[in-house]
């Protein structure tokens, strides 16, 4: 009895125990789940929270990176040097395998339709086949596309959208296929294009520092054009539209520093309009300002782009020729003169000469003057001898008349 006894309480606690086993195991089978799921989302959670990490790191950069670029494009007085601080910027921010600036082309009277050009003014693009200074088109290719847009465009969105315009060409710029683009605009009006391919950077916010940087090419482009049309009405004699008498003697001082050093000759033709008060008090200042600007427009066509050419005061004008040595400078003093001469200018044949005429002065540096000052005397002198040996002429300093 007592073995039967014995036998069921064993089986009991063996059954028990077995029980007691199983419990456990799934306990333990369900905690090691529970376990593994709490890994899978702390991982997860890890990954949101390295992820956000990382593109916090990536817009406190941009942050850091925000008042070197205002500094440097606030230095920037020429138009040409915001391109490469623009580039600087993009490839610290973005590392991108390839990038250009594009800045728009300025129309001009030979050229009105060059203003739909934009031309690579920056590029970073080591094993690309394009080059500064090519040239895309408004609506040609992915860039002239950018160009007539007001937003930035990443490829999906170029690829969408942009596929009617990538058949135009092929080659050079418009084969650029930019990963991220974007016009900068300013009031409607695109004053160039950045683009960047393959960036080694891509984050979330992306866009809206490629749009910040965009933004404040825009801004420093517009900037410098506004002050540019400042300074060129402070600086161009308003009735001619030419330089006037403060620039030309601040360029003057320049170039004799340069012609100093670099041992070359340098050139001025100073001359005025033959009985220029007889024409004014005779026909009336309208029309005498109207002569005024008829002869600011023929001498201009004239001259070389190097050339300096604005109104020294009143009738008085002055030409500055770098470069150019002193029988040069009365050669294309007489082309002046004979022009002017042979110019039907309205009531010229009731001027004592029975033509407007000029008679100027030339001098040369160094052996005519050191200094802008010595200069201008030695060619007023000149001036002065040619007025004195009958008018309608061409004197250089210690020499003779060229013109009867």
């Amino acid at each position: 009895m007592i073995d039967n006894r014995t036998f069921l309480l064993s089986i009991v606690i063996s059954v028990a125990l077995v029980f007691l086993l199983l419990v456990f195991f799934l306990r333990a089978l369900q905690l090691s789940r529970s376990l593994k799921k709490q890994n899978s989302e702390i991982r997860t959670l890890l990954n949101k929270i390295h992820r956000i990490d990382d593109e916090l790191t990536f817009v406190l950069d941009f942050i850091r990176e925000l008042p070197h670029l205002t500094g440097e494009l606030n230095n920037q007085m020429n138009p040409r040097g915001i391109p490469q601080v623009l580039m600087n910027v993009l490839v610290r921010t973005f590392q991108p395998e390839q990038a250009v600036v594009l800045l728009r082309r300025k129309r001009t009277l030979a050229q009105p339709e060059r203003d739909k050009e934009f031309i690579a003014a920056a590029i970073a693009a080591p094993r690309s086949t394009f080059d500064r200074g090519m040239v895309v088109t408004m609506g040609e290719g992915d860039l002239g596309y950018v160009a007539q847009q007001h937003r930035v465009l990443d490829h999906s969105e170029l690829d969408r959208e942009a596929q009617p315009h990538r058949h135009v060409r092929a080659k050079g710029l418009s084969a650029f296929r930019p990963d991220l683009a974007s016009p900068m605009t300013i009031d409607e009006r695109t004053l160039g294009v950045i683009a960047l391919r393959r960036p080694e950077k891509q984050k979330p916010y992306g866009k809206e520092v490629f749009r910040v940087i965009a933004q404040m090419g825009a801004f420093a482009l517009n900037n410098l054009q506004a002050y540019a049309e400042v300074k060129s009405v402070a600086d161009v004699d308003p009735l001619t539209k030419i330089w006037n008498k403060g620039v030309l003697n601040f360029r003057l001082g320049e170039l004799v520093f340069d012609a100093e050093e670099s041992k070359r000759s340098l050139a001025v033709f100073l001359f005025d309009i033959d009985h220029f008060k007889n024409y004014n008090d005779i026909n009336g200042h309208v029309a005498g300002d109207r002569l005024l600007q008829t002869l600011a427009r023929l001498v201009k066509e004239q001259v070389r782009i190097d050339d300096i050419f604005g109104r020294f005061g009143g009738e008085e004008f002055l030409l500055i020729l770098p470069n150019r040595t002193k029988s040069q400078a009365r050669i294309t003093g007489e082309k002046i003169r004979a022009t002017i001469e042979d110019y039907e200018f309205p009531f010229g044949d009731k001027q004592p000469l029975n033509r407007l005429t000029i008679s100027g002065g030339v001098a040369c540096f160094p052996q005519d003057g050191r200094n802008s000052s010595e200069l201008i005397r030695a060619a007023d002198q000149a001036l002065y001898q040619a007025k004195r040996a009958g008018r309608n002429r061409i004197m250089a300093a210690g020499a003779v008349a060229l013109a009867d």
